[in-house]
């Protein structure tokens, strides 16, 4: 179950490179290439190949550990999900949730998360998360004026009070 859910994220985060591609340029050393099923035509060219930045550097990363006790914490709970209180952080589902690409109320978490997630690419790069220039740290402080790293510093700024 678990290497399917992993699969199943990273053939998400595949689609989200492959939209992304046609939109917006960015530059990686070494980037990626997959091969994916071109759109419906009326006459198929054939495979595409779809460059996706920094994909190698991701899978290598914790954010893609489908086995690490950051996203199992909760496997054996009941009910088994990722609780709103830690699902921004520990879940692709639930970060959308929080900065709102999800369509929800941004700032909060709505839902609890599904088991069995990880922090993949479109957790932190979609529509919502490209505008965000402020953070809201634990104690409460607003940091504004923000750019790229306002994204990463929702999580990784230490734990939240509980």
């Amino acid at each position: 179950m678990k290497r399917f859910l992993f699969l199943a994220s990273v053939v998400a985060v595949l689609c989200f490179a492959f939209m992304m591609s046609f939109g917006t340029a960015a530059a990686a050393s070494e980037p990626a290439a997959v091969a994916v099923a071109p759109a419906q035509e009326a006459e198929p060219t054939g495979p595409m190949t779809v460059t996706v930045p920094f994909l190698e550097e991701w899978l290598g990363s914790g954010h893609a550990d489908v086995t690490a006790e950051a996203f199992n914490h909760w496997n054996e709970d009941d009910p088994a999900e990722v609780p709103p209180e830690c699902a921004k952080c520990h879940s692709s589902a639930g970060y959308q949730d929080y900065v709102g690409a999800d369509g929800s109320e941004a700032n909060k978490v709505d839902a609890a998360a599904p088991i069995g997630s990880v922090v993949d690419c479109v957790a932190c790069h979609n529509d919502a998360t490209l505008v965000k220039e402020s953070v809201i740290m634990p104690s409460g402080l607003v940091i504004e004026h923000l750019g790229d790293e306002s994204r990463c510093m929702e999580c990784h700024q230490g734990p939240s009070p509980r």
